[in-house]
């Protein structure tokens, strides 16, 4: 996994104005096994995100402990059998931070759980959960191998995402060396100091929606260096909330894999994504008056001249909504020798916020090589 990979330097120009650029920060640990005695999955990514999760929710979270529904009975009990009563029949006490009215004072719910109906910030075709601005992405690699190290690397995304950037990799390192990795809790150990640290800047000027003239197109070779899930939209629109059927769908999306992805959805996908950083972090209003349903949509024309791809299974699950579930995407990559330049930089940074379902935990994340003709 290189995660700072990029084919043109002018993306990631670090001497862009601060007030008009969105700051990130890429920092990269490496992550030592040092248990032998179970295999660990290929994709560790939600399991070290829920490892750091839970300690920094309970040190930043501005809710009295006795209204902390995450907290069990035992953890409460010094607050007495009132409060805790007074717990379990509070409105508030969810398992998340949507409609907390304590989110704008928050850095835990501003940075990993945004409500952005809490926040006053515009919400997009019901999006109400923001991006996440802080993500941790884990090397993939073969499941057989033991006892040995993986690249993670930390991306943090705006002001408050920096500020707590430090705090989430220490709360990792010590849940790593008491609590282990799963739930056969593999002990692992993660370096006190990074491999990579690297300043990015996105400059949305940079960010082109002109095709330029005819035949300005460049040949590059993208690179999953991480699996890729894809909300794929099937079947009937869903029914309004109020006539929904017991037991229907909540949603009309597919993510299983069912066929390999397409260069005009990495595009797609890739537009989605970097958009939403720069209105949910920067700018509310950036495009806002510009239409680019047509300039996403010429993406459907590009056609791979090469693809590799493998089908990535991963059984996931929740301590927090107590249940499993299954996901199916994809690994490998796609040549494309006539891409559009205009989509480069798009492409660049959505395959550096990553994208897809999951990309909280460092799904979607892929490289751009642009090659010789």
């Amino acid at each position: 996994m290189d995660p700072t990979r990029s084919i043109t330097k002018r993306f990631t120009d670090p001497r862009s104005p601060a007030s008009s650029a969105l700051p990130m920060r890429i920092v990269v640990d490496r992550l030592t096994i040092r248990d032998n005695s179970a295999p660990l999955s290929p994709w560790l990514g939600p399991s070290l995100r829920g490892l750091f999760l839970r300690e920094l929710r309970e040190t930043l979270c501005r809710l009295p402990i006795e209204r902390r529904p995450w907290l069990t009975s035992t953890e409460r009990r010094w607050s007495g059998a009132a409060a805790r009563f007074a717990a379990k029949k509070a409105d508030s006490t969810k398992a998340y931070c949507r409609g907390c009215e304590h989110m704008l004072d928050c850095l835990y719910g501003r940075t990993l759980e945004p409500d952005l109906i809490q926040l006053g910030r515009p919400v997009h075709r019901g999006a109400r959960d923001g991006l996440r601005a802080l993500s941790v992405a884990v090397e993939v690699v073969d499941p057989a191998r033991r006892g040995h190290q993986r690249l993670v690397r930390w991306l943090a995304i705006g002001a408050d995402a920096l500020a707590i950037l430090d705090a989430a990799r220490q709360a990792a390192r010590q849940q790593l060396q008491t609590a282990g990795i799963g739930q056969a809790g593999i002990v692992a150990s993660l370096s006190e100091r990074p491999c990579v640290e690297q300043e990015l800047r996105l400059e949305p000027s940079n960010l082109t929606t002109e095709f330029g003239r005819a035949g300005q197109t460049v040949p590059v070779r993208i690179v999953l260096q991480s699996p890729l899930f894809l909300k794929r939209k099937t079947g009937p629109r869903r029914p309004p909330a109020d006539v929904r059927l017991p037991g229907q769908p909540k949603r009309r999306f597919d993510t299983q894999a069912r066929r390999p992805p397409t260069p005009g959805e990495l595009v797609r996908e890739s537009v989605r994504t970097v958009r939403r950083a720069i209105q949910e972090y920067l700018d509310p209003h950036w495009t806002a008056d510009r239409d680019l349903s047509d300039f996403v949509a010429r993406a459907d024309r590009i056609e791979p001249s090469r693809q590799d791809w493998t089908p990535f299974q991963h059984a996931r699950s929740s301590n927090r909504q107590q249940r499993r579930w299954d996901m199916a995407g994809w690994m490998g990559e796609v040549t494309v020798v006539d891409m559009p330049e205009c989509y480069l930089p798009w492409l660049h940074w959505g395959g550096l916020l990553g994208v897809g379902d999951s990309r909280n935990c460092g799904a979607g994340l892929w490289g751009i090589e642009r090659l010789d003709r």
